[in-house]
């Protein structure tokens, strides 16, 4: 429910030790500044464009101005947090991104379920 701000907290704090993913795929985050700006141009272009009732729709994307993978944005994140550790971190911040479905399983298995019943 709380987007990359989420996880980018639990990977700092430790508990996200693992992430089913293929790290060559965008990760379309978009600044909340530039979605902000975007819904006040779509508000004030509904009010010119006169639709009478009709719906507007719309597509907001900024991947095509500055893409990242989810792989380079997991290595950006742990050395921002390297430098700059929380002080309530419960394990090293050390997760990864697996693309094997059963790697990652047994990850979850090994570093989240088994910690969790000790």
């Amino acid at each position: 429910t709380h987007g990359p701000t989420g996880l980018i907290i639990g990977c700092g704090r430790g508990v996200v030790r693992t992430m089913h993913c293929n790290p060559d795929y965008d990760t379309h985050f978009m600044p909340v500044d530039v979605t902000m700006n975007a819904v006040i141009i779509l508000g004030a272009e509904r009010i010119n464009a006169g639709l009478d009732g009709k719906a507007l729709f719309c597509n907001i994307s900024s991947d095509y101005v500055n893409p990242i993978a989810w792989g380079k944005s997991v290595e950006v994140c742990a050395e921002k947090v390297r430098q700059n550790p929380l002080c309530f971190s419960l394990w090293y911040p050390d997760g990864s991104i697996k693309s094997s479905y059963v790697h990652h399983m047994i990850c979850v298995v090994l570093f989240h379920y088994l910690p969790a019943y000790r």
